[in-house]
């Protein structure tokens, strides 16, 4: 990749960052970041060869990602986290003797 195609498709990952940051609630980085690479192969800084074959390099781990965010948000939608951090409010209003 050339120097410049690089330094451009660093600057769309840096907004796709401060993109993911800002944006409001209920957009996911899906939102952001797939219009991204695509825009990135389209205008030719990175190969489609290239990125068939790093998506294709990732996908285990790409997959195991998308089951922890599935896994995250089903423990979320039934109250896990709100449980946990209710328990660990009242042992630390208990202090470290109790």
């Amino acid at each position: 990749m050339p120097d410049l195609a690089l330094a451009c498709s660093l600057g769309v990952l840096g907004a796709v960052l401060v993109a993911v940051v800002r944006s409001p609630a209920g957009r996911t980085e899906a939102t952001w970041s797939v219009p991204a690479a695509v825009l990135v192969v389209a205008v030719g800084w990175v190969a489609p060869a290239e990125a068939v074959d790093t998506l294709q390099r990732l996908a285990p781990t790409l997959a195991f990602l998308a089951a922890m965010f599935v896994l995250a948000r089903v423990a979320d939608c039934a109250g896990l986290f709100q449980a946990v951090a209710q328990r660990l409010a009242r042992a630390g209003r208990r202090g470290p003797d109790a």
